[in-house]
Order: structure tokens, then sequence, then C-alpha cells
């Protein structure tokens, strides 16, 4: 069964969400506070997406984020987490570009999913 973690930036949002086809629950999303260091934030929302589901890390498939744009600091926090995470555990990583319907293009960008090859960032020509 795939179990897809992905982190997105959105109109200065952030979100980490949960994709599991053929499960009732198939598209979670947790907000990512913002405010306190976003890097433990991250971290606490996956936790609390994962124990919402009974889930271990272990049980995830694949890895996607949003790489941009987004302010700088965002951008290097969450693409930095995806790929250090995917690199951790070995699991394939993919970008979800901007403009993605999410959840209903997950499968077609799973198709672009690889291992150990980390997501490059897209920073803002004018940085926030």
């Amino acid at each position: 069964m795939q179990r897809v973690l992905i982190f997105m930036i959105s109109n200065n949002e952030q979100y980490v969400g949960l994709w599991q086809p053929h499960h009732d629950d198939y598209w979670h999303t947790v907000v990512i506070e913002p405010g306190a260091r976003a890097d433990g934030q991250i971290f606490t929302a996956v936790e609390t997406l994962l124990s919402l589901h009974h889930l271990p890390l272990k049980s995830i498939t694949h890895i996607g984020v949003m790489p941009g744009p987004a302010s700088y600091t965002q951008l290097r926090i969450y693409v930095a987490t995806a790929n250090a995470l995917a690199w951790a555990l070995h699991l394939p990583l993919f970008a979800v570009p901007t403009g993605s319907s999410l959840p209903e293009d997950i499968p077609s960008l799973l198709t672009s999913a690889k291992r150990d090859v980390p997501i490059e960032p897209i920073y803002p020509s004018i940085i926030d």
C-alpha cells in the first residue's frame, strides 16, 4: 500500500499531507503553525498526522515536497526536511509543482519519484 507524505507551502500557509489510496481517509493534511521555529513545527505536524492514523514513520513509501516559490527560509527548511527524510529512510522523493491539484495529481507525480536524488528549491527572484 502506498503512503505518501507531502510537504506544502501555499499562500504563506504550510501543511504536511498524507495520501493513502484505497483508504477511507485517503487525504489528510495538518497545518504547520507559523511563528515558532519552523523546523520543530514540521516534525510535530508529521508526528501528529501519523499518530492520527496510527502509523509509524517507516510505513511511508514516498515523500513529496513543493519546491517553491516561497520565502527563502521556508524553502530551505521544507526542501531540506524532505530531502533528509527521503535519504534517511531510503524513500523515493518527488517535487510537487506549483499549481498541482492535490490529491488528484499525486498518482502522476509518483512517476517522477527517485531515490537518492535531492529536490532543488526554486527560489523567488525577489527574496522576502
